[in-house]
């Protein structure tokens, strides 16, 4: 095979949109990807097959290659041997057919937060707020990219009107405006109806649910591969960059037993924040700067149960509502983040979450019969807060535990800190006032985190840093465009550049920065020399 121009590992959504800004420069690119080819069902096009049942495995494997979690330096970590609290995608379309396809942007103000939280920076010396180097700005015309390429529902410009909504997210909406909260349609990628993007791709309805989530696999990957310049190596464990210290000189990769090694002009990590991390550590990439930065979502919620009224969830749609307005509400309350709460039609499917009221038993006859009682006459709210970097979170390779290669660990230093704890105690209050509103009989807002960070139950794959972009490379591991500060033709692209990583879901802002990467990779790739002119060494 004649080498190829750039050779990216991961194909979740930053290498498969990196992978197609390429190649519809006329570049050729090969993908390695450590799981396999995934099908695609016929009419949904997303990971929900029928009755809702995943046909395979689309996970990291934890029993041949995980993660070790310690609370604290002075703990021994201790193996992940289920993935439960995140998940970290395994085959084509990675994390992309696991999404839940919310798309918000981030605001003008999230990408400045020292600016917002002066205050709690200075009373907490822990703290490792700083401001991303580049602005919405810089960002917008690969947010409307994405919007358009996926197919974006929501009120604000997207490219698809907003679905109807369920009648549980319209009591929200009416409820948080009588409060004086501003609410506005959620953007979301899970749409009813069918969508073609500017490729020429369409994607239909599916015909359990009657909506269909954009992924990777029915959105920009069948354009990628109809160039001919995309060529997708599956089961292909990427070990190790190798360098020489200035250039990368290949990629070494275990397939079917065998040691490979590929070559390219240029190279883009694209995998999912931890696993960036870690082949940037094996790889003696990054030395100080790598590892830190680390920031996270933490998933709280709230219920208003009805004792007397049923509540219409039959519709089919991904619509719902969210309101913006705590997503920096730490400025005011003496604390670093904040939230966004929203409440949609996602949570119904494929099928609605055990909840029932406070007090009713955990199992048994009078917990089923709860769980018959109030299966529609409730309203569920969904938030997700920021837990933002700290020197005490951090990344780096496990002393003890190896995978099935040989290789070390990536061992996280992780815990909830008293700053998380104000946030949640802050948003329960908010979404106390707003449940209350809608005249429910009983609410379920819990108030307090757990005592310690559990990887026990599932919050979101949201983890962001260790990997972070800045101006200059003594505190910063890649530049503006993503570009390695080692090595002058590695770019290191994902949610593990996120300096911070603010309320709203990311992944529309992970696209926006693949999309100014691919030009970045473009544009060295057209100059005789690929090193930027005035970048400091």
């Amino acid at each position: 095979m004649t080498e190829p121009d750039v050779l990216i590992v991961g194909y979740g959504w930053a290498g498969s949109m990196m992978a197609y800004d390429l190649v519809s420069r006329g570049l050729r690119v090969v993908v390695l990807e450590r799981g396999g080819e995934l099908p695609n069902h016929p009419s949904c096009g997303h990971f929900h097959g029928p009755q809702g049942r995943r046909p395979q495995p689309r996970t990291q494997d934890a029993a041949r290659e995980t993660f070790t979690l310690r609370h604290h330096e002075g703990e021994q970590a201790l193996p992940i041997r289920r993935m439960g609290s995140f998940l970290s995608g395994a085959g084509v379309g990675g994390g992309g057919v696991l999404w839940g396809g919310l798309s918000p942007r981030y605001r003008h103000d999230s990408f400045a937060p020292t600016a917002l939280f002066g205050e709690a920076i200075e009373q907490d010396s822990e703290l490792e707020v700083r401001d991303w180097p580049i602005g919405y700005d810089d960002l917008s015309d690969g947010y409307s990219r994405f919007e358009d390429l996926v197919g974006v529902a929501g009120a604000d410009g997207q490219p698809v009107e907003p679905a109807p909504t369920n009648e549980g997210p319209d009591i929200f909406r009416a409820a948080a405006e009588s409060t004086g909260v501003t609410v506005t349609s959620l953007p979301t990628s899970e749409i009813d109806t069918a969508y073609t993007n500017r490729l020429g791709v369409t994607r239909e309805p599916c015909d359990d649910f009657g909506t269909t989530l954009a992924t990777p696999l029915n959105t920009i990957d069948p354009y990628s591969r109809a160039t001919g310049l995309l060529t997708v190596i599956t089961d292909a464990h990427v070990r190790r960059v190798v360098h020489d210290g200035r250039h990368v000189t290949g990629v070494t990769y275990i397939r079917d037993g065998v040691a490979h090694t590929a070559t390219a002009s240029s190279y883009v990590l694209a995998a999912w924040t931890l696993n960036n991390v870690r082949l940037l550590m094996l790889s003696n990439i990054g030395a100080e700067t790598v590892g830190r930065g680390l920031s996270n979502h933490l998933t709280l919620g709230g219920t208003a149960f009805f004792d007397s009224r049923t509540i219409d969830s039959s519709r089919k749609t991904g619509g719902g509502w969210v309101t913006s307005d705590f997503e920096n509400v730490g400025a005011s309350t003496g604390f670093a983040g904040g939230a966004q709460m929203h409440s949609s039609n996602l949570e119904l499917k494929p099928k609605p979450e055990a909840v029932v009221p406070p007090g009713t038993p955990r199992w048994g006859a009078k917990w089923k019969e709860a769980l018959r009682e109030y299966r529609d006459s409730m309203v569920r709210i969904n938030i997700t807060g920021e837990v933002v970097p700290r020197r005490t979170r951090y990344l780096d390779l496990d002393t003890v535990y190896r995978d099935a290669w040989g290789d070390p660990l990536l061992r996280l230093t992780y815990d909830w800190s008293p700053n998380e704890r104000a946030l949640a105690d802050a948003m329960a209050s908010a979404a106390s006032g707003i449940l209350g509103a809608t005249g429910a009989d009983r609410l379920h807002v819990p108030r307090e985190l757990s005592e310690q960070y559990s990887v026990a139950a599932y919050q979101n794959s949201h983890l962001a840093g260790g990997a972070i972009m800045g101006i200059d490379p003594a505190d910063s591991v890649v530049d503006t465009d993503l570009h390695s500060w080692d090595l002058d033709n590695l770019w290191v692209v994902g949610a593990s550049a996120f300096p911070r990583n603010a309320a709203p879901n990311p992944t529309a802002t992970l696209v926006a920065l693949a999309l100014r990467a691919a030009a970045s990779v473009a544009s060295v790739l057209t100059t005789e020399s690929t090193t930027k002119e005035g970048r400091p060494k």
